[in-house]
């Protein structure tokens, strides 16, 4: 039997350094890890287990973690910016495990309100008109006009 795990994604990899972080006695401020000299040390000393020897390493993956860090900031990690009044700082909202946080994770963009359909208002189509008419017609209204035509054509064998 051969046992492979799949590509681990850095939303994983930065959970898992906090996490390691918390758990190991690293030298915290006030709880919160710096983004660079703790996460990413950490991500980069344990690359190979983390993300597997055959990985390698980009220039930019730290940025990687700096993206994770802030683009989850109230679901999964906590800014230390209103505490410690300096950038950088993180730390985890929970101490769950991570595989139960990544299970239990639901993405910003899911939390929104579920999307509706585009609705011009009718105030505004006369300023969306405003550019080059075409057979005094709009733009925006030869599109609509377009897709309709390419909507309703449909595919008749011979």
């Amino acid at each position: 039997d051969v046992l492979s795990r799949g590509r681990v994604s850095w939303l994983t990899a930065t959970t898992l350094a906090l996490y390691n972080l918390h758990g190991n006695g690293t030298e915290c401020n006030d709880g919160f890890f710096h983004w660079r000299n703790d996460i990413c040390k950490f991500v980069n000393n344990n690359w190979s287990g983390i993300f597997g020897s055959s990985i390698k390493k980009k220039k930019t993956w730290q940025g990687s973690v700096s993206s994770c860090l802030s683009g989850n900031a109230g679901t999964l990690f906590e800014s230390g910016l209103s505490q410690l009044k300096e950038q950088g700082w993180w730390k985890l909202i929970s101490l769950e495990h991570p595989a139960t946080q990544m299970k239990n994770f639901v993405p910003k963009s899911n939390l929104s309100a579920p999307s509706r359909k585009l609705e011009i208002p009718e105030f505004s189509k006369s300023l969306i008109c405003k550019r080059a008419q075409r057979n005094g017609v709009g733009s925006l209204a030869n599109a609509i006009a377009l897709k309709q035509k390419r909507d309703s054509l449909s595919y008749i064998p011979t």
